[in-house]
């Protein structure tokens, strides 16, 4: 549910773009596109209790390693503030990563392959 809604909201940030841009509205938008962001989100999440609960465990493990290699929110907010207010619509904190997964993906589609399995650019090596 979480990267669904992701997607959702980038689908519909672009065609906002393009709706705002054909009315000549002044009005900008901005798709931000983060990268790992210290936040409690990871504690937030209720534990498995039921079902692979090993493999929940191992993916508790790797968000965790994640968190440690997030910026802070206001660092995060510092870049994404800066690159809107010059008008760029993809906005990134972290591009070195976002930049790459984003090259991939447009790749992935136009070479019309299947989606690889997921593997975090953020936390390196899973444990």
């Amino acid at each position: 549910p979480y990267i669904t809604t992701k997607h959702a909201v980038l689908g519909m940030t672009e065609t906002l773009y393009q709706e705002v841009a054909e009315v000549g509205a002044d009005v900008a938008v901005t798709a931000v596109l983060p990268g790992a962001v210290v936040s409690g989100i990871f504690e937030a999440a209720r534990g498995v209790e039921a079902g692979d609960v090993e493999a929940a465990r191992r993916q508790r493990e790797l968000m965790y390693a994640v968190k440690k290699r997030a910026m802070s929110a206001d660092e995060a907010a510092e870049i994404i503030l800066d690159e809107a207010a010059t008008g760029e619509f993809y906005v990134v904190t972290q591009p070195e990563i976002t930049l790459a997964a984003m090259r991939a993906r447009g790749e992935q589609l136009i070479d019309r392959t299947a989606p690889a399995p997921f593997r975090s650019r953020y936390a390196g090596s899973a444990p």
